[in-house]
């Protein structure tokens, strides 16, 4: 018997897929305060769809974290009837993690699934970093509650991976038969995903995307994963 344990963004769905999601939800939110005449006539954003490609663009020119304020800065927004700029963006952070994302499983996921499931010696698991709230609705979108038997969202256990306590709780969720060499982990990032499944003793696999957002990342002498494949189908 094993135990496959993934990460959750870039690993088993696109993230940028995620990235254009969230901003197109803004857009759409930003569009009907328009349309409601809720904001100044100088905003020079004519659909949901330019917000969207303009968020984009400034995503791809590099910045993280503050995009929205960037943008309300490009196309002149400086007045708002109901909220200043900075209650503005939050609203529109707000907005952007609590939507129903559009996003899809990788192609190699679902064939790494089904495979493993017909194994019928394997079981399957998530572990995730970020907000809980913000994951669960992801996991939702990719209805993959009926395709696991674990998902461990690290905040609700007070951490954020790198740090080993998720691992341990998996593999307590696991049962005691299962030790460490039960279990192989496989995640995108090369710094945060392994070195709590490494302590545990786990096997473990990063997966480079042709477009994954961390594909870049390199990881100190120690603490990358075991392998480096392109495929879940190598796994």
């Amino acid at each position: 018997m094993r135990v496959i344990v993934c990460d959750l963004d870039d690993t088993l769905f696109p993230e940028i897929q995620y990235v254009e999601s969230g901003f197109s939800a803004v857009g759409h939110w930003f569009m009907d305060l328009k349309n409601r005449k809720l904001l100044n006539s100088v905003v020079k954003i004519a659909s949901a769809a330019e917000f969207a490609s303009s968020c984009m663009d400034i995503h791809y020119a590099g910045v993280r974290g503050n995009v929205f304020d960037q943008l309300l800065e490009s196309i002149g927004q400086s007045v708002h009837l109901s909220m200043s700029n900075p209650e503005l963006v939050k609203k529109m952070v707000d907005v952007y993690r609590y939507h129903r994302p559009a996003i899809t499983l990788h192609s190699d996921v679902v064939e790494m699934f089904r495979r493993n499931r017909e194994r019928g010696d394997c079981r399957l698991g998530i572990i995730t970093n970020g907000l809980a709230a913000v994951q669960r609705l992801k996991v939702e979108a990719l209805d993959l509650e009926t395709l696991c038997d674990h998902i461990v969202y690290c905040e609700e256990l007070g951490v954020q991976k790198p740090s080993e306590i998720p691992y341990r709780h998996m593999m307590k969720l696991c049962g005691d038969e299962y030790d460490g060499g039960h279990f192989m982990y496989i995640g995108d990032h090369a710094i945060k995903d392994f070195v709590g499944a490494r302590k545990c003793g786990w096997k473990t696999a990063r997966i480079v995307r042709e477009n994954g957002l961390h594909g870049h990342v390199v990881a100190p002498d120690g603490i990358d994963a075991d392998v480096v494949v392109s495929s879940l189908n190598l796994v």
